[in-house]
């Protein structure tokens, strides 16, 4: 879940300069070489290519973004696909499957997704930050520390400041060099050779904890299973409502549970100038984001035991736990597990916006009939 929660940050930090920038959007925008937008950028649609100059940051949400031109500040990205080949004068947040970087980038780099390339002609001034399935540092120059965790890494290239990584497999080319420390924790094993290894490598093994050596995940684990059983007794009623709407439309509500968790922070933070109301959307924001996982616990649970035990109306308790622990050990399953965690967030909390919807709805009408 720390590919979500960074997201969250990033929308949150970003959204205080949305109030001033030049919005595109459509299937493709391109901005043209000499062209310039004198503002920040912001970009939804299928592809972008800057071959100008963008004064301040610019913010993709699309398919593919390719940067030939220059940008003056940060670049924010969430796409499948990233490739800079330009000049980047900020940092860049890059959230999404692929990023390729053979140009400049003079502050520094916070990938999540699945691949991170730094190619030849590639200069990063600040640091590497990568939390991927897999990183490659070939032919390219990074002046600050590069660090994070991957499945495998391969090094063949510059580091000027200190590298750390807990990897599963690391590849050493023959152009790499590095001055400073170099320290790689493998998950399981070390390996019985390491082709090509610096002299200044330290080698560190983390072995795989037991569930019950993570004191942490335990305390979170039963915090949640008592507020959701107490949330059960207090609120059967809608617990019961909230499962048939999700069973009659998931697709539907599972939609609008996503669309809220997104763009709520930055409702949120567009209301700064009433901090009251601020203050009140954000506290029922993250009130809704805990609650979500254990309401579609329950909604998982409920459906199951209909399905396969053919109950009619399952225990309300005991259908919560069939799912509070079904999801809990799912999401031990890398990539799986994650998938199901925002599956069922979602779906909790489409179910509760729309039960709170019929409830106000009901509600306005009884007072205008005893109007």
């Amino acid at each position: 879940m720390r590919g979500l929660f960074l997201t969250m940050l990033s929308i949150w930090i970003t959204a205080y300069s949305l109030l001033a920038l030049d919005v595109q959007g459509g299937h493709a925008y391109t901005l043209a070489a000499g062209d310039s937008v004198t503002d920040d950028l912001l970009y939804f649609g299928r592809s972008l290519e800057v071959n100008g100059w963008v004064k301040s940051d610019v913010y993709f949400f699309g398919e593919t973004i390719q940067v030939n031109g220059q940008i003056g500040d940060d670049l924010l990205i969430f796409s499948r696909r990233a490739r800079i080949l330009g000049e980047v004068r900020g940092n860049v947040f890059f959230f999404g499957q692929e990023l390729q970087v053979e140009g400049t980038v003079h502050g520094s780099i916070r990938s999540m997704g699945e691949r991170i390339q730094l190619l030849p002609g590639a200069v990063v001034h600040g640091s590497v930050f990568s939390g991927s399935k897999a990183f490659v540092l070939d032919g390219a120059r990074v002046d600050g520390d590069v660090q994070g965790g991957a499945d495998n890494i391969i090094l063949n290239g510059i580091v000027n400041g200190n590298i750390r990584f807990e990897i599963n497999e690391v590849t050493f080319g023959e152009q790499f060099k590095s001055s400073r420390s170099v320290e790689i924790t493998f998950y399981r094993e070390k390996p019985a050779s390491i082709p090509n290894a610096p002299p200044n490598l330290i080698v560190h093994v983390k072995p795989t904890k037991p569930f019950y050596r993570h004191p942490v995940k335990i305390w979170l684990g039963l915090s949640g299973l008592l507020i959701g059983l107490l949330f059960i007794s207090i609120f059967p009623g809608v617990n019961r409502e909230m499962a048939q709407i999700a069973w009659q439309h998931p697709l539907k509500v599972g939609g609008v549970g996503g669309l809220f968790l997104i763009i709520m922070p930055v409702v949120t933070l567009l209301s700064v100038i009433v901090l009251p109301l601020m203050f009140i959307l954000g506290g029922i924001y993250l009130m809704v984001l805990y609650l979500s996982k254990l309401l579609g616990a329950s909604i998982l649970g409920q459906w199951l035991m209909q399905q396969f035990l053919k109950q009619e109306n399952p225990g309300k308790y005991l259908a919560f736990l069939v799912g509070f622990f079904i999801l809990k050990a799912v999401t031990w399953i890398p990539y799986l597990g994650t998938l199901a965690y925002l599956a069922l967030a979602f779906l909790g909390t489409g179910a509760l916006l729309r039960v709170a919807w019929r409830q106000y709805r009901g509600t306005e009408e009884g007072i205008g009939m005893n109007g």
